[in-house]
This record gives C-alpha cells, sequence and structure tokens, in this order.
C-alpha cells in the first residue's frame, strides 16, 4: 500500500518496517527513533477514503496512537484540514 510506504519514508520508520497495519500502529505507539519532542503527522487530505475499510483503520490506528503517546516524550499529533473533518467523523460513525 502507498499509504504505508509513504508514512514509513517519511516518519524515518525502522528498517523492519513490515508496511502492514500493524507494524504502522506498532511504530506510531513507539516513535524511539525520533528525536524528543512532538511527532505532526499533517494530512493534505484524508487518504484512502475511496476504501472505507482502511481508512477506518488507519484513522483508528491514528487514534490510538495520539492517546498512547499523549504522556509519553515524543506525544503525536495528526492533523487534517478543517475541510475535511466532517468526512473523517463520516468515516468514523460507519
Amino acid at each position: 500500500m502507498i499509504l504505508l510506504g509513504l508514512l514509513a519514508k517519511q516518519l524515518g520508520c525502522p528498517d523492519y518496517f513490515g508496511e502492514n497495519w500493524d507494524a504502522l500502529e506498532e511504530c506510531l505507539r513507539d516513535l524511539s527513533w525520533l528525536p524528543a519532542g512532538p511527532v505532526i503527522l499533517e494530512h493534505a487530505d484524508v487518504p484512502l477514503v475511496r476504501d472505507i475499510a482502511n481508512a477506518r483503520i488507519y484513522l483508528a490506528i491514528l487514534a490510538d496512537a495520539t492517546h498512547e503517546t499523549s504522556r509519553s516524550d515524543r506525544p503525536l499529533h495528526v492533523v487534517f484540514p478543517a475541510d475535511f473533518h466532517g468526512q473523517i467523523s463520516w468515516l468514523l460513525r460507519l
């Protein structure tokens, strides 16, 4: 999946990153390879919007990772443009 490869590259995920949902969840909950400080994952749109099942998985992973890292020295912050907040809410309600 292109999204997983792009995220791995942008975040500098470790070489063992397996480019699957489980590996993404593990890496986003860890982030230990990055310097201390907030990690901001900024989106231009909602990825996978035409693949609802995978879009929901991705959003759930992001929500879990932001919660899990909120008290760490590398808190994950996920940003979507305001224009897409309704679309995200819709996906999460399905």
